[in-house]
């Protein structure tokens, strides 16, 4: 079911995105501006036509191909920095190159300078505006052509974004399907509720799968709870531990790595979540370790933490040098054996993905968020809607800006950074491109890891 919408898309009130978790909690775990179909686009009276600033584009004279693709990052370059939402703002940013407009018709317009014809058109994906643009200009041989589709700012390849709306609408899909099959059953208001009712919606065939896949992961995770468990009665097991999972966004750190924490809530730990963002000046203002010691590291017995993001973040993004990431890596690896020493498990690991797993992750994530509004307004219709219902449906909405989606596009440079980072760190790489056999690695290499903490003198 298609759920891009080629005008406004009809969604309830505005959102603003959840905020941050607290440091530690211990126990379980955006709206389009219009677009109407007939865009109307003033064309500018001659004084302020005059006083409009035009970037010069590349001259007549040099080769075809060099001139259209200087066209191309001029125009790519003005859009970033405007990030239009609508479409009479795309119009108005080409101007400044001297695009003129030719046509409007239905979202979509066509602009020329030249030879070379700009065509823009206003969609979205759930509650977020796109615009998808394209640019033609004649080459020496043949047609020079290049698009893009701009999302908040961002400029996402077609191909990437083509990901994300399949995502989307598979999402949404079986979304529909379950509203269909609920009755008069109540309507999901947590994260973990909506994931159960949407896998609802699925065919028999693919929740078959699905079971078979979970009961093996729970096989996997009580085998782990039983070595905890015998661990704590020989007197081998940690005193605490910490499971931390670090890359890319999207990459399924999260979902994969708070399955190993489950282990240890069932063997007796108490468990907990602590979130590392960017660091604050107080922060900066120390060692950049510290911050990881004071708020990430258990003091009592028989305490777990998942560490969602940690040191590796620090070292991979922002202009460090190779000899500082080193350094870094070197000083991890030295804090790890400080916890050891204080009978503290660190278990540490880098879970990626491929890139177009990564855009249909982000697929699902905007398709939750879009049910979360349907939902909330279903619920506010039937004067259903309570603050702690909101409040839940404010949890699901995970936010996606524009720098999630500069960080799909610049996915190798990225990726490449935490490898180098994660191999002098010692970290585990797990490849969570197909999450059930991530899922079963990860139980496995913590076993794996108990085994040798238990047998260490």
């Amino acid at each position: 079911m298609a759920r891009i919408a080629k005008s406004e898309p009809k969604v309830a009130g505005t959102r603003a995105p959840a905020t941050d978790a607290p440091p530690m909690r211990f126990a379980a775990k955006p709206k389009t501006a219009s677009s109407p179909d007939a865009i109307e686009a003033p064309r500018p009276e001659r004084s302020s036509a005059r006083r409009t600033a035009v970037t010069p584009l590349p001259r007549v004279g040099r080769p075809a191909k060099e001139t259209f693709e200087g066209a191309w990052h001029a125009l790519t370059a003005r859009l970033r920095e405007a990030a239009p939402e609508r479409i009479e703002d795309a119009i108005a940013a080409a101007a400044t190159l001297g695009f003129a407009l030719e046509s409007a018709k239905n979202g979509r317009v066509t602009l020329t300078r030249g030879k070379t014809r700009l065509r823009f058109e206003q969609s979205a994906i759930g509650a977020h505006s796109t615009l998808a643009m394209k640019l033609r200009g004649p080459g020496k041989k043949s047609t020079l052509e290049r698009e893009a589709v701009l999302m908040h700012g961002t400029l996402l390849p077609p191909d990437l974004y083509r990901r994300m709306e399949q995502s989307f609408d598979e999402v949404m899909g079986t979304f529909d399907k379950a509203l269909e099959a609920q009755g008069k059953s109540p309507l999901p208001t947590t994260f973990d509720a909506l994931k159960s009712f949407i896998d609802g919606g699925k065919g028999k065939s693919a929740q078959k799968k699905d079971l078979a896949r979970d009961a093996e992961v729970e096989a996997k995770v009580a085998g782990l709870t039983e070595k905890l468990d015998a661990m704590k009665q020989a007197g081998t097991a940690p005193r605490a531990i910490v499971v931390y999972t670090d890359g890319p966004d999207g990459a399924g750190k999260s979902s994969t790595g708070t399955i190993v924490l489950r282990s240890l809530t069932s063997a007796g730990y108490l468990t907990g979540v602590v979130s590392f963002k960017a660091p604050s000046e107080a922060e900066r203002a120390q060692h950049w370790l510290q911050r990881f010691r004071d708020r990430g590291v258990p003091g009592g017995d028989a305490e777990a933490v998942f560490w969602d993001r940690g040191p590796a973040g620090d070292a991979v993004y922002g202009d460090k040098s190779p000899t500082a990431v080193k350094k870094m890596a070197g000083e991890l690896r030295t804090f790890e054996r400080d916890l050891e020493n204080d009978g503290v498990l660190l278990f540490k690991v880098h879970i990626y993905a491929d890139q177009e797993k990564q855009a249909r992750t982000f697929g699902k994530r905007l398709a939750r968020q879009h049910a979360a509004d349907l939902i909330e307004a279903k619920l506010e219709k039937r004067g259903a809607l309570t603050e702690a219902a909101s409040a839940a449906l404010d949890n699901i909405r995970q936010k996606i800006d524009g720098d999630d989606l500069r960080a799909l596009v610049r996915f190798e440079e990225h990726q490449a950074r935490f490898a180098r980072f994660s191999k002098l760190a010692d970290m585990l790489m797990v490849d969570a491109s197909k999450r059930h056999p991530a899922r079963l690695k990860l139980i496995e290499a913590m076993s794996e890891k108990l085994d040798a903490w238990s047998a260490s003198p």
